[in-house]
């Protein structure tokens, strides 16, 4: 039905364009032949009438919940009326008193707002907020937009279409002169005005609407670039996924006039394990439990993390409390997190690149005495295995009990 209803529609209307030439000097067969095919329109109407405004009205919920589908109910029911006054008016006794009046402009102006407008609104209100993932906080206005349209194009129509049937009548009214039916037109004039003003309204309440929309999303979607917690969010989200980080780290640890230096690997899954595997010890860091593999001496000392202290497993983790930071440096490519924690004297920094991603660390604990880690070849995902094949041990020293 529905493709029946297109084609007839195109063949059809393609013919029909010349029913505004009645009584004018062309060929005869040429707006007879509109005639034709402009009432022949009366197929895709009735199928327009079942498959639209019939598949809306069955479910009055949805019409009445859906923004989107209301101003396109509307549109389509515009459409359908619209195509049944290009029948009557392809009728000689009623386009003697139409043609020439008002009545036409109704008729363009229900093809271009009541339906070609009303359409765009209902798309629109349909897609961008999908394609945005960002939908309105509030439908107060989008529906008050519906019923300013709606209600501006239904006084516009009926001040046209009656003041046009009027307009026609007098006209045909040999003792009435021109100024005096002007002058009869002038409550439809004023019924005109009122429905134009409605519609403007609403078309100003649109762009509102849009203009909000859009700055809403681009608002959430710019990060608050002065807001330290946000960076540090996004430093944790990267270390703490769920399929585990790991890294290489450079650590060079200045005391007075001593550097000491180490490299190490780190390897992390969600906030709950950290393993560092170095030349000498692998370390295993379980929650509140802190597993020291020494492999020259086949030894494991186990201890406890005292949950309260902040230290260098600590920051290499990013479980910093928001409440330390003091300052974020933002840079082209990179935002450097200054911190500092009072009550342990500490202060130091956490370059992140604005993925989120790590790069340096940096902690000093006391005067001339600083940790120093940078961090290279980050990448998601480790392997169960990993925590598990641990160095044999032939001596465990529980320091935890």
């Amino acid at each position: 039905m529905s493709a029946l209803a297109f084609w007839t529609f195109a063949l059809f209307a393609s013919w029909s364009g010349m029913t505004y030439l009645i009584g004018a000097p062309v060929p005869v067969w040429l707006t007879t032949t509109s005639i034709v095919f402009a009432i022949a329109l009366i197929i895709p109407v009735l199928i327009l009438c079942v498959n639209l405004v019939g598949t809306a009205f069955a479910s009055a919920s949805q019409l009445k919940n859906n923004l989107a589908l209301r101003f396109i109910t509307f549109g389509s029911i515009a459409f359908i009326l619209h195509l049944i006054v290009k029948m009557l008016l392809t009728f000689s006794s009623i386009d003697a008193v139409a043609h020439f009046t008002m009545i036409y402009d109704a008729h363009h102006w229900q093809l271009i707002y009541g339906f070609f407008s009303m359409i765009f609104f209902g798309a629109f209100y349909y897609l961008v907020p999908t394609l945005l993932n960002h939908y309105f906080k509030s439908y107060f206005l989008p529906n008050l937009q519906f019923i300013l349209s709606a209600l501006g194009i239904i006084i516009l129509l009926a001040a046209l279409y009656i003041g046009g049937w009027q307009q026609g009548t007098q006209y045909n009214t040999v003792e009435l002169s021109f100024l005096e039916i002007t002058n009869n037109l002038s409550l439809w004039m004023q019924l005109k005005l009122v429905g134009l003003v409605l519609i403007l309204l609403a078309n100003l309440l649109f762009a509102f609407n849009v203009t909000g929309l859009l700055l809403s999303k681009l608002l959430d979607a710019l990060p608050n670039l002065s807001n330290e917690g946000f960076w540090l969010n996004k430093l944790k989200s990267t270390l703490h996924q769920p399929s585990g980080v790991q890294f290489l780290i450079d650590i060079e640890q200045k005391e007075f006039d001593k550097i000491s230096t180490v490299t190490a690997q780190v390897k992390m899954r969600d906030t709950t394990e950290m393993l560092i595997i170095m030349d000498n010890e692998t370390i295993l860091i379980s929650s509140d439990t802190i597993r020291t593999y020494n492999k020259a001496t086949k030894q494991l000392i186990i201890d406890k993390i005292i949950s309260e202290e902040f230290g260098l497993f600590t920051l290499i983790r990013g479980a910093m409390d928001p409440s330390y930071l003091v300052k974020s440096d933002i840079f082209k490519d990179k935002v450097l997190l200054r911190f500092n924690i009072d009550e342990y004297g500490y202060s130091g920094s956490i370059g992140v690149l604005k993925n989120g991603i790590p790069t340096t660390m940096s902690l000093s604990y006391a005067h001339d005495q600083v940790i120093d880690i940078d961090i290279k070849n980050f990448k998601v995902g480790v392997k169960k295995s990993d925590f598990l094949n641990l160095p044999k041990v032939h001596e465990i020293i529980n320091l935890y009990e």
